[in-house]
């Protein structure tokens, strides 16, 4: 049982109510999730998650959405910002938003500023995304500010700022907004550009969508399906180095984290050196395609493995700094090279990684592999949700929430 901010379920509902009456949703409904995730009928976290669908002007079950007060006759948004960290964190935070898109009838749009890790300058079209990804809708950000005259929430944001990065992202009145504050807004744009998880949205499927009540990993897969298609370039990589180094072998991918996972994780050399006895019982005929940020693990597997291992020529380090926080990392080819690895471990027979690395989890997720084929050590971290973030800097408990 995990109830983060509490020793008991009691004190973590406790918690609850006190973040529902300052208006922090976000961490009020995460809390009533973790107490629901070990007693499923829990009646006091049942009657707070009620009055969060009331404040909401929804349904109990999330499956009616009034839109009261919507502007008729005005196409409606939700920009999608930059979360500003590694890259599958920020694309979890994409495919979340998506969702929250779809389920309150938005269109979405996706823009990577100057806060992407992964920007290598200028601008136009999606920002940083547009060199990774195809766009997830026909619309642009042209068309958000043009609607956005109408009216944005939260209201920091108007049509003369949507442009800005990390603006109030932390701290202030409309700052660290859960996507829970976003499913029934009445205003023609949203924007979104603080951390959001579809481990968080799924609870609020409405009923009659297809994804009401799904298992996780089905959820990943039907939003990815639906809206993330790499970018021609990306494509073209992984095909290339597909054909040429893996096509005709059984391969099994391994992604194995060093750097600044390290900082993270103290138990990291632990872990990893399990992977060594899951490799030594392989077939000495089986390729190991290998992920990692280390070049020092990198080293470790050449020496044991030899030409058995295979790897794309991706930057790398031999610190306790992650790449992409490397001074002179080229932050484009970073982003093309995460791509590329990761579309090239989903197409291998078998994979193995680390389930605290969000790479990792989403190899994990967005393939249907056979029984067995697939394993991390580590549960996968996507699994879990995160009330800490949504409080506030410096002590604290309960948020700001939207005005």
């Amino acid at each position: 049982m995990n109830y983060s901010l509490a020793e008991t379920a009691d004190e973590a509902l406790g918690n609850a109510e006190q973040a529902f009456l300052h208006g922090n949703l976000s961490a009020a409904d995460l809390l009533c999730h973790y107490v629901l995730a070990s007693y499923p009928d829990h009646p006091r976290a049942l009657g707070i998650r009620s009055l969060l669908a009331s404040r909401l002007g929804l349904a109990e079950n999330g499956s009616t959405w009034l839109q009261s007060g919507a502007h008729p006759n005005v196409p409606r948004f939700l920009l999608i910002k930059a979360w500003g960290q590694g890259f599958w964190s920020d694309m979890c935070h994409v495919m979340a938003s998506l969702l929250v898109a779809e389920i309150t009838d938005r269109i979405p749009v996706v823009q990577w500023g100057g806060n992407s890790l992964f920007h290598c300058g200028g601008g136009g079209g999606g920002g940083a995304f547009r060199h990774y990804w195809d766009p997830v809708s026909r619309s642009d950000l042209e068309d958000v500010v043009s609607a956005a005259s109408s009216g944005v929430f939260p209201a920091k944001w108007r049509a003369d700022n949507l442009e800005q990065n990390d603006f109030e992202k932390w701290a202030g009145p409309c700052s660290r907004l859960g996507a829970i504050h976003f499913l029934n807004r009445p205003e023609p744009v949203a924007v979104t550009d603080f951390y959001a998880s579809l481990v968080d949205v799924a609870p609020w499927i409405p009923t009659g969508h297809a994804m009401h009540g799904a298992p996780l990993d089905e959820i990943y897969r039907y939003v990815a399906d639906l809206y993330l298609r790499p970018a021609q370039a990306v494509r073209q990589r992984v095909e290339a180095f597909r054909a040429e180094y893996l096509a005709g072998h059984d391969v099994l991918g391994v992604h194995i984290r060093g750097s600044d996972k390290e900082t993270e994780f103290h138990a990291l050399e632990l872990l990893n050196r399990q992977y060594f006895d899951l490799l030594d019982a392989e077939s000495p005929l089986t390729k190991f395609f290998v992920l990692t940020d280390d070049a020092r693990w990198l080293a470790a597997l050449r020496q044991r493995y030899g030409d058995r291992i295979i790897y794309t020529p991706s930057q790398r380090t031999t610190s306790l700094t992650g790449v992409h926080n490397l001074p002179d990392v080229d932050r484009l080819a970073l982003g093309m090279e995460v791509m590329t690895d990761t579309h090239l471990a989903l197409s291998c027979d078998r994979f193995v990684g680390n389930g605290r690395s969000n790479l990792s989890n989403i190899v994990f997720l967005l393939k249907p592999w056979a029984p067995d084929a697939c394993r991390t050590f580590e549960p996968p971290t996507l699994f879990w949700r995160n009330a800490y973030i949504h409080l506030p800097q410096g002590g604290g408990v309960w948020g700001f929430g939207a005005p």
